[in-house]
């Protein structure tokens, strides 16, 4: 666990990485970023076992489908990292995520591959809080809203003896079972964001 960091700070070092992550998490086209300092997450992110607990797996099936089956997780210590440290870590940890998504995909049937996403549905930071990643506005939510809820089952599990999730095995068929991969291949393209004049 890091050097706490204040209200102020957490807000000023998000406002410096975040364009850095948008456009690591952007290479298969536009992604909006959903920022979560809400106080479960902060505790969740402050916690020592957080890391541990978050790279388990999914607290059930939706999970799968909205924040995939592990987050990224970024280290952050605030006593000795600053934001340029942050931006780093953040675009390393998105590439590795992509690197190994890419195995997942080519073992996958062609007319899956498309609908497979392959980036991190959410990226807790150390310290600092939970950003959420969706191509539009409406799906980062539902992935901050999920992963809240996880957070929740993480902890109330582990409190009671310990979290446990399905094997890579187990998730890789639900995550890709057919049925989903076709719905997700229906959904229409996200739309362009519009610009206000004078903007």
């Amino acid at each position: 666990m890091g050097t706490p960091i204040g209200d102020e700070r957490r807000v000023e070092l998000l406002a410096e990485v975040l364009p850095a992550l948008r456009g690591a998490l952007s290479v298969d086209g536009p992604r909006v970023l959903q920022v979560d300092l809400s106080p479960p997450v902060l505790e969740f992110v402050g916690g020592r076992d957080a890391r541990e607990l978050s790279q388990v797996g999914a607290a059930c099936p939706d999970h799968l489908v909205h924040t995939k089956r592990r987050p990224a997780w970024i280290e952050f210590d605030a006593g000795h990292d600053d934001a340029a440290v942050l931006r780093e870590r953040l675009i390393e940890q998105v590439h590795a995520f992509q690197a190994a998504r890419a195995g997942v995909l080519r073992a996958l049937p062609r007319r899956g591959r498309h609908a497979a996403r392959s980036q991190p549905r959410a990226v807790l930071i150390e310290g600092v809080g939970l950003v959420s990643v969706g191509r539009t506005l409406k799906a980062a939510r539902l992935s901050r809203d999920l992963y809240q809820r996880a957070i929740a089952v993480m902890r109330g599990a582990s409190a009671l003896g310990g979290f446990v999730s399905l094997s890579d095995e187990e998730s890789f068929a639900i995550e890709h079972w057919p049925l989903e991969l076709y719905k997700l291949s229906l959904a229409p393209p996200p739309r362009r964001v519009r610009r206000s004049r004078g903007v």
